[in-house]
């Protein structure tokens, strides 16, 4: 019996590569929401289309395995840490919106409006001085011509 032994093509190991750097750039990324995500993702597609060239070019498959490993892993971990920072910051951006809203309510119902009408009592004296200071330069300016 003749040993068949068929020699590994080169198919798909550009694209391999391409998807372990990448792959690994996306793991390291990962804790970065929604960004280590995306990278994670393009490197799937990138080893998945390698895999798929290197089937039908009968080409090594060993590090577009890894590739897709190392992938993955990015994806899931990215996607993991994205859900719990989005949820976070909803859980947070909602009580605060909710005591907003309580605290406002509670301002109209009461009517007390005092420290509002102060406020806006020195923002205008503010806004007047203001006035004052730009006209008197603009007096001076017209006075030097």
């Amino acid at each position: 019996m003749e040993d068949q032994v068929t020699e590994k093509t080169k198919a798909g190991r550009g694209l391999g590569i391409a998807g372990l750097i990448v792959g690994i750039i996306g793991l390291i990324l990962c804790w970065f929401p929604y960004f280590g995500v995306i990278i994670a993702v393009v490197a799937v597609i990138i080893s998945i289309i390698a895999l798929i060239i290197a089937v039908q070019g009968k080409g090594a498959k060993g590090l577009i395995i890894a590739a897709l490993v190392i992938s993955i892993v990015g994806l899931l971990v990215g996607g993991w840490f994205t859900y719990k920072v989005t949820k976070a910051v909803a859980d947070i951006g909602t009580e605060w919106v909710e005591e907003f809203g309580d605290a406002f309510e509670e301002a109209i119902e009461e009517g007390d409006f005092g420290e509002l009408e102060e406020g806006l009592d020195e923002l205008e004296g503010e806004g007047e001085e203001a006035e004052a200071e730009e006209t008197g330069e603009e007096a001076e300016e017209d006075a030097e011509e």
